[in-house]
């Protein structure tokens, strides 16, 4: 069985290389602090006034601490930066929270600061807590408490670790694939990229969009009408009545 402190030393490995390939400033990353002794361990169990899951107890005796484990959620110590920042934390959510998220008689996972062990905090109101039973083995449940509630859920602290671990190895997958691997592109001269100062490039001509010429619509005229010339009649000429047969025509008598 992989020991936790090679779990988490992978976990440091693969944490720093999405932090690389996703350019977080040595500020905000991800770092380890320095071991705590048992005696700081023993004096932080009295103060929380119980015994703390031989789990976290094995990672506060490699890491008093650790800044942006995930995310930007920081998983606090005994003592020192990661101490102090989570309980700065816990005093913001007091300050904007007057009264506890629901109820723990209707909820019994519902953030109280009074009611939880915090073992680690984020700067928008998450916390990481432990569970108020404990189980086999003196472990505890770890709660994810983003928003007053438990949402995610594991049965122990290296339970947490070893699913963080595999869900950093997903996030370096996708970074890798997603960005430019800088180490494989070749040097290039120094020329390469920089602008003469006497040449300077052209700017492209605009053109102008050509204005889609307007037809306009053919006017049809009326068509006229034919005029039709009235047919000219020809005059019948009427004829002289037949005579009688047998009678002739009286000559005039002069």
């Amino acid at each position: 069985m992989t020991t936790l402190a090679s779990l988490l030393k992978e976990y440091a490995e693969v944490r720093a290389s999405v932090d690389r390939i996703e350019e977080w400033t040595d500020e905000d990353a991800s770092k380890p602090f320095a071991p705590a002794t048992e005696a700081m361990i023993a004096r932080y169990e009295r103060e929380i006034g119980h015994r703390l899951p031989p789990s976290f107890r094995a990672f506060l005796a490699l890491h008093d601490g650790w800044q942006s484990f995930w995310g930007a959620m920081w998983i606090g110590g005994t003592a020192g930066k990661a101490h102090k920042w989570v309980a700065a934390q816990v005093a913001e959510w007091r300050k904007y929270v007057k009264r506890p998220i629901g109820s723990p008689d209707d909820d019994p996972e519902c953030f109280d600061p009074a009611e939880f062990t915090i073992i680690g905090a984020d700067d928008n109101g998450g916390f990481l807590v432990f569970g108020r039973r404990e189980g086999p083995g003196g472990e505890r449940e770890v709660l994810d408490m983003p928003r007053g509630f438990a949402e995610n859920r594991w049965p122990t602290f290296r339970a947490f670790v070893e699913d963080q671990l595999r869900c950093r190895k997903r996030d370096l997958a996708t970074a890798k694939r997603d960005s430019w691997d800088e180490d494989t592109v070749p040097d290039l001269p120094t020329s390469v990229g920089k602008k003469s100062p006497e040449q300077k490039p052209a700017k492209p001509a605009k053109k102008k969009p050509a204005k889609p010429a307007k037809k306009k619509p053919a006017k049809k005229k009326p068509a006229k009408p034919a005029k039709k010339k009235p047919a000219k009649k020809k005059p019948v000429r009427s004829r002289a009545p037949k005579r009688p047969a047998g009678k002739t025509r009286a000559k005039r008598r002069s």
